[in-house]
């Protein structure tokens, strides 16, 4: 396969994508905000994300409730080898954002092992409860002893 792809466009042959060392295919045409390549076409569908258009090509529609992940890590690729149809929630956890890395950690900051006795669910997140005990319990020892402090000072 040659090093780049082309498409007609108004009479053009523009490229599309070219191949870089890893094997991934670089969309060089409009890529959005987030880095991955758009699709824009007349039509109903109208603005696309470059690699879902070249995975279903090669693979037919993306079935209902799975969305593309980048194997590779790069978001301007499109080449079918390197994307998996997959759930939204297995795409965020094998991403590297924070929530991701939160979410694969063990224990917390502390050695304290995150399972159902000792964690904590909040809606942004979850806490060691072992650790917030600890911090509850030095708070009211700092609390009583500054009453304690001011109360011998009167």
């Amino acid at each position: 396969m040659s090093n780049q792809a082309t498409a007609d466009c108004d009479g053009n042959r523009l490229p599309m994508f070219f191949v870089d060392a890893n094997g991934c295919w670089i969309w060089t045409r409009s890529v959005n905000f987030n880095g991955y390549g758009q699709w824009s076409k007349r039509g109903p569908d109208q603005n696309r994300m470059a690699h879902t258009v070249i995975w279903e090509t090669f693979n037919g529609p993306l079935p209902d409730g799975l969305e593309m992940d980048h194997l590779c890590r790069v978001r301007p690729c499109v080449n079918p080898a390197h994307l998996e149809a997959v759930t939204r929630t297995l795409n965020n956890r094998r991403s590297t954002t924070p929530t991701a890395l939160n979410f694969l950690k063990t224990s917390c900051i502390h050695g304290h092992v995150f399972d159902r006795e000792n964690t904590i669910i909040k809606r942004r997140g979850r806490d060691c409860r072992a650790c917030k005990y600890k911090e509850q319990n030095e708070r009211r020892r700092r609390i009583t002893a500054e009453k304690r402090e001011q109360a011998g000072e009167k």
